[in-house]
């Protein structure tokens, strides 16, 4: 018999009373009434505690992973929301940053030479160093995060191999040999190695690689984690509700555009009309009455109801007219959830000052975006390209050998803008004035600064080339100023400025 202790509270009209069993605890300090763990007005909220090493557990990812994995192949919201991100964020092209600028030059067109084949930059032939930030997105926006590791050619070029974070976990490893959620840290938190996995959840075949061999790029979650969740965690069960809700709302136009009329009755609860359609010269019966259709014109039939039926178009009430802002609502918190407003994620629906407040809000969640490849990827990746390059005589030292790593990274799209013309304007306006630097001015456009510069040059040296030949085949003067518009930042006259509205 149980005790009297363990016993539950039953009302005196029978049945468990309400929040019976359940052990009241309020708090010493009870200020916070968020701080209660047990709220009879509250749902409970279950956590693992606080520790940020145990709330992301490898069974945990997994899960994650599948279900983000699920919604990115069968949902075109989901598929659209990380493809939108990913192709934003674009490609990154280098700008080196030596003192010797024959060297910049020379080191920036061996690079895109050898990594934009992809063969000759990725070991499993994918992808070439352009394409290489979107798929470290998706892969980020599903997985996580995602690795990659440093390795030679057969020539001794450096090249990367890419890992997906699925193929990262600690496997039979424990917490006591340092492994967290298949990184081996230091007392810091500081990664020692990572444990690739041949097949995800597989623990017994893997191979431990050497941190300084191996970045891993992803979001910072919050300190403590060593690695990130899903972009889709907080919001996997809202894509689970949006696709459903959609679902049933299908089925029920399916239904309804199958049932054009009903028949009406007072008699309906012994009638059983069957769901076939009334055709001509059709006779049906019930269990209380028999009915037949007369013949029209062009095969229109009139059925012969019983006194008090009635024949009824259907009229179909779904969707409600809350069903849209329902679907609203689910998409907020989803974008939430990404870093950014469902505005720009999905439906700009929204005018004026409400369309720049949210491109500004995309445009700092991308220019992060780019910081984290840029200094996970692009940067890291740079430096042993181009050390290799110059250990194997195919690059000469730089100046005075101090600043070969120094590179900058230009985004190959320009910010986001909702008026160009005016923002193009203000842009030109601040480099005539001197007030931001041709550098600058051309990144924001998404443009190598001086690729442009040489453009510009060896454009006007060809036009005054041509000139002086073809005026001396004509017998004429002639000079640029004549033929050309003022080049290149020449000072505009006000007046031919355009003005905005």
């Amino acid at each position: 018999m149980a005790s009297k202790k363990n016993q539950v509270s039953v009302k005196s009209w029978g049945g468990a009373r309400p929040g019976a069993g359940r052990k009241k605890s309020l708090p010493t300090n009870a200020s916070y009434e968020g701080s209660w763990r047990y709220n009879p007005q509250r749902a409970w909220i279950y956590t693992t505690g606080v520790d940020a090493k145990k709330e992301l557990a490898s069974g945990t990812r997994y899960e994650l992973q599948r279900k983000a994995l699920w919604l990115y192949n069968n949902i075109g919201l989901a598929k659209g929301a990380v493809d939108k991100v990913a192709a934003l964020v674009g490609p990154l092209k280098p700008q080196a940053r030596t003192s010797d600028d024959k060297w910049n030059r020379m080191a920036e067109e061996a690079f895109h030479d050898a990594t934009s084949w992809a063969p000759g930059v990725d070991v499993a032939g994918s992808v070439n160093f352009s394409q290489v930030p979107r798929l470290l997105v998706s892969q980020m926006a599903i997985a996580g995060d995602v690795f990659w590791q440093r390795t030679l050619s057969s020539s001794g070029r450096g090249m990367f191999r890419l890992i997906g974070g699925e193929h990262v976990g600690s496997g039979n490893a424990t917490e006591a040999d340092g492994w967290q959620d298949g990184i081996r840290v230091n007392e810091y938190g500081k990664p020692l190695e990572v444990r690739v996995l041949k097949t995800p959840r597989n623990y017994e075949e893997f191979i431990d690689i050497d941190a300084g061999q191996i970045n891993r790029v992803g979001r910072a979650y919050r300190v403590g984690y060593t690695r990130s969740p899903s972009w889709f965690a907080p919001s996997l069960n809202h894509f689970q509700d949006y696709s459903e809700s959609l679902s049933y709302e299908k089925t029920s136009q399916k239904i309804g555009a199958q049932m054009a009329f009903v028949v009406t009755s007072p008699e309906a609860g012994n009638l059983a009309f069957g769901a076939g359609p009334l055709n001509q010269g059709q006779t049906g019966s019930s269990p209380t009455n028999t009915y037949t259709l007369d013949s029209m014109m062009n095969s229109s039939v009139i059925p012969q109801l019983k006194p008090g039926e009635k024949i009824e178009s259907f009229a179909n009430n779904h969707p409600s007219p809350n069903f849209k802002n329902f679907l609203e609502v689910l998409m907020t918190d989803i974008a939430c959830g990404f870093g950014c407003s469902k505005e720009f994620l999905f439906d700009m629906d929204t005018g004026g000052a409400g369309v720049r407040w949210a491109l500004e809000e995309a445009s700092v969640m991308i220019k992060g975006i780019q910081d984290i490849l840029i200094h996970s990827f692009a940067a890291p990746f740079w430096k042993f390209w181009v050390w290799q390059e110059i250990e194997a005589g195919r690059l000469p030292m730089p100046g005075n050998g101090s600043d070969w790593y120094k590179c900058s990274w230009t985004p190959g799209q320009g910010d986001l803008s909702v008026d160009f013309g005016r923002d193009g304007r203000l842009m030109s306006d601040l480099l005539l004035r001197g007030q931001i630097s041709p550098q600058r001015y051309y990144a924001l456009q998404g443009l190598d600064s001086d690729k442009q510069d040489e453009d510009i040059i060896r454009a006007a040296a060809r036009r005054k080339k041509m000139i002086a030949e073809i005026a001396k085949e004509e017998g004429v003067e002639l000079t640029a100023q004549e033929i050309f518009p003022p080049a290149p930042g020449s000072p505009i006259p006000a007046q031919t400025v355009p003005q905005g509205e």
